[in-house]
């Protein structure tokens, strides 16, 4: 059986109503889909703990290793000033980060109850 087959479920009445499985029943059976969420938890708890986690702050520059290749120093390397590239990724992904929160916040807070209005109110052309 797949993941999407429907599946009998015995009703009141005697008659078998097809139910499709769960939406996370399904997920949990693709393995891409959980892969993909995993590294997407995993980043987004780098970017949360950036202070603990980055060897160096955000804006250090260090004009001795300009444009340096990966190193143990600096797993992924320098940039133009010499600021560690892995510090500064974990560092921009708190702003990122924030900015995905306020728009999550704006959705709930306006889109939803918008959205529950016009649904319960509609225009009327529905008899």
């Amino acid at each position: 059986m797949t993941a999407d087959a429907a599946v009998p479920v015995a009703s009141n009445a005697g008659v078998a109503i097809p139910r499709r499985a769960g939406f996370w029943r399904r997920w949990w059976r693709k393995p891409l889909g959980v892969v993909s969420a995993g590294f997407l938890l995993l980043i987004t708890l780098a970017c949360v703990a950036a202070p603990w986690l980055a060897p160096y702050t955000a804006r250090k520059q260090d004009l001795q290793h300009v444009r340096e290749l990966p190193s143990a120093a600096h797993l992924l390397g320098t940039d133009t000033l010499g600021r560690d590239i892995l510090s500064r990724l974990l560092f921009g992904g708190q702003i990122t980060l924030l900015g995905v929160l306020e728009a999550v916040l704006v959705l709930l807070l306006i889109g939803v109850p918008i959205g529950l209005v016009a649904g319960y109110q509609g225009d009327g052309s529905i008899a």
